[in-house]
């Protein structure tokens, strides 16, 4: 046989790929299948609302206990990860996304809705009528006024725990 020849065998067991390149593929079909369930739009919609009742919840306890605590932020950015995860079936980075920018979105919304309260406390006044007044200008006021140094670890903490736990990396 010359060197561009193919030897032919009988033996079953030669022609049958390896049993970890089998492995292999159906690893990566498997990754194929979670992909395509996944669902940004649903992941983003869920995050939102999780993201929403977390502030809620943020400007309550801090309304109710006149301080700043940090783990509320941690627990903000766990809510809205499982909401993401769960709702969005997802198994990329893009789902950790996602969820960090919920969770700050819902981290900044609480800590405004904790000096509305507040403020809306101190004054005598309906919460409506103070979020009724709220403009771009306010709420930077607000933000910059209501801020500690502390709030940069407790952002920072919530952020990495709502990435972390968003999706299930495969």
């Amino acid at each position: 046989m010359g060197h561009h020849d193919v030897e032919l065998t009988q033996d079953p067991a030669k022609a049958q790929p390896a049993e970890g390149s089998l492995d292999k593929v159906r690893r990566r079909a498997q990754q194929r299948k979670l992909e395509t369930d996944q669902n940004p739009v649903l992941a983003t919609l869920a995050g939102a609302v999780a993201a929403g009742a977390g502030a809620a919840i943020w400007g309550g306890i801090t309304e109710l206990t006149n301080t700043k605590i940090g783990l509320v932020a941690m627990a903000l950015g766990f809510l809205v990860a499982y909401a993401v995860r769960f709702a969005g079936k997802g198994v990329t980075p893009l789902f950790g996304y996602i969820a960090a920018s919920m969770t700050l979105l819902g981290c900044l919304t609480g800590n405004i809705l904790a000096a509305c309260l507040f403020f809306a406390k101190q004054e005598q006044v309906p919460l409506t009528d103070v979020l009724a007044r709220l403009d771009p200008e306010l709420v930077r006021e607000l933000l910059t006024s209501t801020f500690s140094p502390i709030d940069l670890f407790s952002y920072a903490v919530a952020l990495y725990v709502a990435y972390r736990f968003s999706f299930d990396p495969v």
